[in-house]
């Protein structure tokens, strides 16, 4: 974003900075009184977002392509610890292949951007599900319990 203007005024990096902060306190506070409807909203951001990059990506598409990737995409995207990158999805599972998305151009990295928000929505759902939630940690345990990793879990 800061190859094409994003960060030419100082109100928007203001912006940028301080508008997470918001997010973070205003969903704790949903939290607290109903975690069902934390997620929900969680999955509709989520959900923003991903349309919001798609048009991004569609109106941007030729010059996005031109342009390499900032550095710091390409450090992330092609290392080989993409710290939790596959762990904290709906979609990781020990028969699924890791994700190792492409990283040669800025498109790359504003459809792997898209795509990993993709991948929150799925993951906001999911949190709305207790009994999924219970099933999850009761298989963790079992799978634990097995390999004598712990008991305390």
């Amino acid at each position: 974003m800061e190859a094409l203007g994003g960060d030419q005024m100082w109100f928007d990096r203001f912006m940028a900075n301080h508008a997470a902060l918001v997010y973070y306190w205003v969903l704790i506070g949903m939290y607290m009184f109903s975690p069902k409807n934390a997620y929900a909203f969680s999955e509709l951001v989520e959900w923003h977002a991903t349309d919001t990059y798609e048009q991004f990506v569609e109106s941007n598409k030729e010059l996005l392509a031109s342009l390499p990737p900032p550095m710091v995409a390409a450090a992330y995207y092609r290392n080989q610890d993409l710290y939790i990158f596959d762990e904290l999805q709906t979609c990781s599972g020990p028969d699924v292949p890791l994700r190792r998305p492409p990283c040669d151009t800025l498109l790359d990295v504003f459809n792997n951007i898209r795509d990993d928000e993709v991948e929150h929505v799925k993951t906001m759902h999911a949190c709305q599900d207790s009994h999924r939630i219970a099933q999850d940690l009761a298989d963790k345990r079992k799978k634990f319990a097995a390999e004598g990793l712990s008991k305390n879990m």
